[in-house]
């Protein structure tokens, strides 16, 4: 499961992204619009490993991800610009 957060601000999923398949076509679509035009960096989100990423565009996503029994069970995004001052 994919939860986004665009604040309205950004582009991010309306509704939840229920399914490897449906999470994994999403994530490709993105990659490949903006393909070489991201960075990425790790940092701790919640006290666990999560993904700062940045386009040329200047947009910000922070991944964090919810785990049981060792697999990643639903990944959330924040891309909402008022949530993300900090960084």
């Amino acid at each position: 499961m994919l939860y986004s957060d665009g604040g309205g601000k950004v582009s991010a999923a309306q509704v939840p992204v229920v399914g490897f398949e449906q999470v994994l076509k999403l994530h490709q679509k993105v990659i490949n619009m903006h393909a070489g035009k991201l960075t990425y960096s790790f940092l701790m989100v919640n006290g666990l490993p999560g993904i700062h990423i940045r386009s040329d565009e200047g947009i910000q996503y922070v991944y964090s991800f919810a785990y049981r029994d060792d697999k990643i069970e639903a990944i959330y995004t924040v891309a909402n610009p008022e949530k993300l001052r900090h960084l």
